[in-house]
Protein backbone atom coordinates (compact mmCIF):
# COMPACT_ATOMS: atom_id res chain seq x y z
CA UNK A 1 0.00 0.00 0.00
CA UNK A 2 1.21 3.39 -0.94
CA UNK A 3 0.44 6.20 1.13
CA UNK A 4 1.24 9.57 1.22
CA UNK A 5 0.68 12.83 3.51
CA UNK A 6 -3.11 14.52 3.93
CA UNK A 7 -2.74 17.68 5.33
CA UNK A 8 -6.24 18.50 7.31
CA UNK A 9 -7.63 21.96 8.10
CA UNK A 10 -9.41 22.60 11.00
CA UNK A 11 -6.82 22.33 14.16
CA UNK A 12 -4.80 25.74 15.26
CA UNK A 13 -1.76 23.50 16.56
CA UNK A 14 0.07 19.87 15.75
CA UNK A 15 -2.75 17.14 15.64
CA UNK A 16 -1.84 14.29 18.55
CA UNK A 17 -4.00 11.69 17.99
CA UNK A 18 -5.97 10.36 14.72
CA UNK A 19 -8.85 7.60 14.98
CA UNK A 20 -11.24 5.94 12.24
CA UNK A 21 -14.67 4.60 13.38
CA UNK A 22 -15.12 0.81 13.25
CA UNK A 23 -16.50 1.36 9.21
CA UNK A 24 -13.44 3.28 8.45
CA UNK A 25 -15.58 6.26 6.82
CA UNK A 26 -14.90 8.57 9.85
CA UNK A 27 -11.60 10.34 10.87
CA UNK A 28 -11.66 11.45 14.28
CA UNK A 29 -8.85 14.05 15.03
CA UNK A 30 -7.55 15.88 19.04
CA UNK A 31 -5.42 18.32 18.31
CA UNK A 32 -3.45 20.50 21.45
CA UNK A 33 -5.09 23.33 20.50
CA UNK A 34 -7.94 21.43 22.47
CA UNK A 35 -10.22 20.84 19.77
CA UNK A 36 -11.88 17.37 17.93
CA UNK A 37 -12.49 17.28 14.40
CA UNK A 38 -14.41 14.68 11.92
CA UNK A 39 -13.59 14.35 8.40
CA UNK A 40 -14.90 12.11 5.73
CA UNK A 41 -12.24 9.35 5.80
CA UNK A 42 -12.33 9.44 1.78
CA UNK A 43 -11.91 12.73 1.02
CA UNK A 44 -10.85 14.33 3.90
CA UNK A 45 -13.83 17.04 4.13
CA UNK A 46 -14.04 18.35 7.49
CA UNK A 47 -17.83 17.72 8.87
CA UNK A 48 -19.78 19.93 10.22
CA UNK A 49 -20.29 20.54 14.44
CA UNK A 50 -23.76 19.70 14.42
CA UNK A 51 -22.59 15.80 13.21
CA UNK A 52 -19.85 15.41 16.31
CA UNK A 53 -22.71 15.89 18.41
CA UNK A 54 -24.34 13.74 17.20
CA UNK A 55 -21.64 10.84 16.99
CA UNK A 56 -20.58 12.04 20.11
CA UNK A 57 -23.90 11.05 21.81
CA UNK A 58 -24.51 7.73 19.99
CA UNK A 59 -20.66 6.99 21.28
CA UNK A 60 -21.65 7.75 25.07
CA UNK A 61 -24.91 5.79 24.61
CA UNK A 62 -22.83 2.74 22.97
CA UNK A 63 -20.01 3.00 26.11
CA UNK A 64 -22.78 3.12 28.59
CA UNK A 65 -25.19 0.13 27.37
Amino acid sequence: IKMKPVELRGHDRQINVVKFNFDGDLLFTGGADKKVCLYDAFTYEKLGKNKIWIIFKYFLLFLFL
